[in-house]
């Protein structure tokens, strides 16, 4: 049922793929929740940090205009994050929860 409302909704109206909001939660808590990366890594069902690492861990995938700010803390810049994602975020629980 929930694959099926995220095709219907997010596929054929958003352009978004599955993986697409996989990848988004997986950068998002490593990056924006700060969520330790052992702990990213097995929620992704990965068989070793690295993968994960070389898949989540990159902010600047996120946003790059932040990530570039030098003029801005590490902290400034996940408060950012924070601002700018806390929507996706929602989302994404919502489709974990199974809500519509």
């Amino acid at each position: 049922m929930v694959d099926a409302y995220f095709r219907n909704v997010w596929e054929n109206e958003k352009g978004h793929k599955l993986h697409d909001l996989r990848h988004t939660f997986g950068t998002i808590q490593n990056k924006v929740e700060l969520v330790d990366i052992k702990t990213v890594s097995l929620w992704m069902g990965h068989s070793t940090i690295k993968t994960t690492v070389e898949t989540y861990d990159h902010p600047e995938q996120l946003d790059s205009g932040t990530f570039l700010r030098g003029d801005l803390s590490n902290e400034e810049k996940t408060a950012v994050y924070r601002e700018k994602y806390g929507g996706i975020l929602m989302l994404i629980e919502r489709f974990i929860g199974g809500e519509k």
